[in-house]
């Protein structure tokens, strides 16, 4: 087999593949349309079920914010979130200023001399991560 015949022999084997994939094209997306369909109603019902936990005045102020951000896109994007995590080290450092605030006041909780109640609880959360 030459080289020329080598290139028709593929160009007729991927001709004969996008007329396949071309001919079932309606076939596929009739079952993919059906299959949305059916999808469509599930997720209806589940949003229709959540949005009855919601109060309405929430579901209001969310669509306007959507509704705002399509438009603009320079307003704020209500799907990202607004909340900082919260960190172990933020925790640790909470709980020691609260513990020398409670100091200064003359307020010891301590239940030994060298161990802090925030020492206890960090080192607790660490056996907690170990096991």
């Amino acid at each position: 087999m030459g080289p020329g015949a080598r290139r028709d022999t593929l160009d007729n084997h991927f001709g004969d593949w996008n007329w396949k994939k071309i001919s079932a094209l309606g076939w596929t997306l009739h079952k993919k349309m059906i299959e949305a369909v059916k999808w469509t109603k599930e997720h209806s019902k589940a949003l229709s079920e959540l949005e009855k936990t919601i109060q309405p005045a929430l579901i209001a102020q969310w669509k306007a914010e959507v509704e705002s951000w399509e438009e603009d896109n320079s307003s704020p994007n209500p799907f990202e979130s607004q909340f900082n995590p919260v960190t172990q080290a933020s925790v640790r450092l909470q709980l020691t200023e609260l513990e020398a605030q409670d100091l200064q006041a003359g307020i010891n909780v301590s239940l030994h001399t060298d161990v802090s109640p925030s020492g206890l609880i960090t080192s607790g959360m660490d056996l907690e991560d170990q096991q």
